[in-house]
């Protein structure tokens, strides 16, 4: 393959059509792994019954019988990941009914799929800047290394809040050397909306505002 032929935004998509791939079948397969997934769904669950993105709660009673306050362990990311997924697929409305949860698959896409979008994008954010800075052919071959390592391969699978961490460490890493060793540029100007430029800068400024 001759460098620079086929356009890099189009063997980008190609790198998340390959991981969609290999992650997505078999989601619907095998039940919630306890403790983490049925553990953590329950605590989305609750926050569509309550409406309530900022508290964390899971009924039920710790080790020394006492009413649970609250749910504080992992960090809300996770929690909103689920929540969405339940979301997007229709479950849980209002906290849904008793054995909702358990009934189809749909309970395994809304929970895990949200994870192995993160494991999608963490290979995508690596192949992008090895792409960049090295060769194509050593992005696609860190790609294959990376994504086929079981231990990712097993954590991508799964609602737990590695994946989330993982992918967001491989993309600041990513970020950080791109920064470092891409030179410097001009801000790209993306469109421009009533004679004000909006670059690049701008827009994720925008995005994090929002």
């Amino acid at each position: 393959m001759v460098e620079g032929r086929r356009p890099l935004g189009l063997e980008l998509a190609l790198v998340a059509l390959i991981a969609l791939a290999v992650y997505l079948p078999g989601i619907t397969r095998y039940s919630l792994v306890d403790p983490w997934e049925t553990h953590y769904g329950e605590v989305a669950r609750v926050m569509r019954a309550n409406h309530d993105l900022v508290h964390m709660d899971w009924p039920g009673t710790n080790s020394n019988g006492e009413a649970d306050e609250g749910f504080r362990s992992k960090p809300v990311l996770t929690f909103w990941m689920m929540a969405a997924g339940m979301r997007a697929v229709g479950l849980a409305a209002d906290g849904g009914y008793s054995g909702e949860l358990v009934a189809g698959a749909r309970t395994m896409i809304a929970i895990r799929l949200p994870f192995i979008l993160c494991g999608v994008l963490g290979l995508m954010l690596v192949w992008w800047m090895l792409a960049r800075l090295v060769s194509r052919r050593v992005a696609w071959l860190a790609v294959l290394v990376v994504g086929s390592t079981p231990f990712y391969c097993l954590i991508a699978c799964q609602g737990i809040p590695d994946m989330p961490l993982c992918m967001t460490v491989m993309g600041a890493v990513s970020l950080l050397i791109m920064a470092l060793e891409d030179g410097d540029r001009p801000i790209d100007t993306v469109w421009t909306v009533r004679g004000v430029p909006i670059d690049t800068r701008r827009l994720l400024f925008g995005v994090l505002g929002a």
